[in-house]
């Protein structure tokens, strides 16, 4: 028979028992404290409400100064959430359910925190409510966690949806997780009806197979992909650039992909435009050279007919012969003309001007003879405009031209003009500033989608080329020129509806140039009888040799030379020799040494009253524009008649006699 314990031994092992209670209690605090979760419980005969250390923490209460109760406790919830918990706790204690309840708590020094409270209700053995247990979390930090990560994701969800580009994410079995407006858009749906689809629920199976595909390389690649392709549009063709890129998680596991398309529609014509533009630079800098030389070959033929025409007793047939060849070398002259403008040497000699009354003159005037109706479109709030006016004199006969022959001279053309300001650099080729838009819209047979991109080739033209249709420069020329003027020229066109050619050319001054001719300073004694004397300079022997033969027969001595700085020479000793030259012929663009715009310069520092002309092929140089203000008297546009080589002689010398 075992014994009893004694006093002793049941004291003590009730002290034990004690102790391992409030190591336990004390354990069970600390993990409260740990994790800021309190627990409560709340008699519901007797009002009586125990709260747990780490419950007075949370609210801020002192255990030895704050008796809980459901009153004081009610008074800690923040106004706002007050009525929203009173309800869930009454449905919680009719209801004998268990509930979670977030709140936000108001603390004695004003701050305030959130917390999420789960409780339970405690029944009796007749089942009716006796009293309920709960724990209650601060959550403060989690919820701001969460508002932050709501936050970011707002923020990305914005600037997703902000952008042009469709932005799409994939997870890692290729199904539509998220996507912006721009992708929904594209195919007709909302974000609901696209998510959890698949590129096969959305796109034909060809499509969706690429894609597919495509996506398959990034994931097992773990390495982004770049595309960019052709699509069709409703506008036509357009371009986009897709990318696709892997998604990784902390572990560097790809758990999916994001795939970004921009529309590079407009960057592909910028690269076609300035490919367009060098490649008619390159095509211009031969076309300008070759223009050059036959001109001058020209010049010779031309003048050499002149002489046999005067010099000879011919026959009528003969002497009609030579007119005609005559006659078809000024034709020339005004290809060569064309192709100079096309060329470098082109440069557009601007001012500024309105442009109104230029295009409603030429419009109407070209029109006049036609069964086309011309529509003319612009107000007088038009800004002006720099511009070379002969060189857009020929842009818009150009584009009118080739309308009425698209027309077959019936239809309607229609001509506007407004004020545009490019805000940012990057629309095609122009830069930012005003301009002016001068449309051109036809009723035309249009151009095709293939010949659309060729329309400024040179020599390229859908008509049957001959003497009554062009050379197939006229639109080569004219995007040069525009090009020269700082500006553009477009073209839209459907085949059967018709055509609209868009020129932009800027609205801003244009510094002329500064050099002037030297103080005027006693000009050296000409002879005031006896034959003139004439200096030609030319570096082409061919032109010296015939030019010098017609000089000749104009009655005046004349000495050559090839390049400036033996003109100089030859200038001084005739001045130290007292007998100067009365007038010097000096070629603008020579190949071999000092052109004529320098050897001039030179020349005026020697006798301020020299009389220089130039003589060029280059007529829209801007050293003829503004012949004056380089020094020289006057200038000669080769191949030139004799007649006129000679007027223009005889007009400098007869100034200031």
């Amino acid at each position: 028979m075992s014994q009893k314990p004694t006093y002793e031994q049941l004291k003590n092992e009730l002290e034990k028992s004690n102790t391992e209670l409030r190591k336990f209690q004390r354990a069970i605090n600390e993990i409260q404290e740990l994790a800021k979760i309190g627990n409560w419980e709340w008699d519901l005969e007797t009002q009586n409400l125990k709260w747990s250390d780490e419950v007075y923490r949370i609210f801020g209460f002192d255990p030895g100064s704050f008796e809980p109760s459901a009153e004081a406790f009610e008074g800690t919830i923040h106004p706002d959430d007050l009525k929203s918990f009173l309800k869930q706790r009454e449905e919680m204690i009719n209801e004998i359910s268990e509930v979670c309840i977030n709140h936000r708590i108001i603390l004695t020094d004003g701050s305030i925190r959130h917390v999420q409270e789960r409780t339970k209700l405690i029944v009796n053995d007749n089942n009716e409510a006796c009293r309920v247990i709960g724990t209650v979390q601060d959550i403060t930090e989690r919820r701001q966690a969460e508002d932050a990560l709501r936050d970011s994701e707002r923020l990305i969800r914005s600037l997703i949806h902000a952008t042009k580009d469709i932005v799409v994410f994939k997870d890692k079995d290729f199904i539509f997780r998220v996507m912006n407006q721009a992708m929904c858009q594209l195919v007709g749906k909302s974000e609901n009806e696209l998510a959890g689809k698949t590129d096969f629920d959305i796109f034909p199976k060809e499509l969706a197979d690429k894609y597919r595909n495509d996506d398959k390389k990034v994931i097992e690649s773990g390495c982004a992909l770049t595309i960019d392709e052709e699509v069709s549009t409703l506008d036509g063709i357009g371009y986009v650039s897709t990318t696709k890129a892997p998604v990784f998680n902390e572990g560097n596991e790809c758990i999916g992909i994001v795939i970004i398309v921009r529309d590079i529609t407009e960057q592909k014509k910028l690269q076609k435009e300035v490919l367009k533009i060098h490649k008619l630079e390159s095509i211009g800098t031969l076309a300008g050279g070759i223009a050059h030389d036959f001109n001058n070959l020209l010049y010779v033929v031309m003048g050499n007919i002149s002489i046999a025409r005067d010099g000879l007793n011919l026959e009528l047939e003969t002497s009609e012969s030579l007119k005609e060849a005559e006659q078809a070398c000024i034709k020339a002259k005004e290809l060569t003309a064309r192709l100079i403008t096309f060329s470098k040497g082109g440069d557009p000699v601007k001012k500024m001007m309105p442009i109104n009354g230029l295009l409603k003159d030429m419009v109407v005037s070209i029109l006049s003879e036609s069964n086309i109706t011309p529509k003319i479109s612009i107000t007088d709030a038009i800004i002006n405009v720099n511009i070379d006016e002969g060189q857009i004199k020929q842009v818009v006969r150009n584009i009118v031209v080739n309308a009425k022959e698209a027309m077959d001279n019936n239809g309607q053309l229609t001509v506007s003009c407004e004020n545009v300001d490019i805000a940012e650099k990057g629309y095609l080729t122009l830069n930012q500033g005003e301009y002016i838009k001068i449309s051109f819209e036809d009723q035309g047979c249009g151009i095709s989608k293939e010949n659309l991109e060729k329309i400024f080739d040179p020599y390229f033209s859908t008509k049957d080329m001959g003497a009554d249709k062009g050379q197939g420069l006229g639109l080569t020329v004219s995007h040069s020129i525009i090009q020269k003027h700082g500006g553009l020229i477009t073209v839209e066109s459907e085949p059967q509806i018709g055509s609209t050619f868009s020129v932009y050319l800027p609205a801003f001054l244009v510094k002329e140039p500064d050099f002037q001719k030297s103080e005027e300073k006693p000009a050296a004694q000409k002879p005031a009888i006896g034959t003139r004397k004439i200096l030609l300079m030319d570096d082409e022997k061919a032109i010296r040799k015939f030019l010098g033969k017609v000089i000749n027969r104009l009655g005046y001595d004349v000495e050559t030379c090839i390049e400036g700085k033996e003109a100089v020479e030859i200038y001084t000793k005739a001045m130290e020799s007292k007998e100067p030259f009365d007038v010097a012929i000096l070629d603008l663009t020579n190949k071999i040494g000092m052109g004529g715009q320098a050897t001039m310069k030179r020349l005026l520092e020697i006798d301020p009253g020299v009389k220089g002309i130039i003589i060029t092929g280059y007529s829209d140089d801007p050293v003829v524009a503004n012949f004056r203000a380089y020094g020289f008297s006057g200038f000669v546009i080769k191949p030139t008649t004799r007649d006129e080589l000679s007027k223009v002689i005889n007009e400098v010398l007869s100034k200031n006699q």
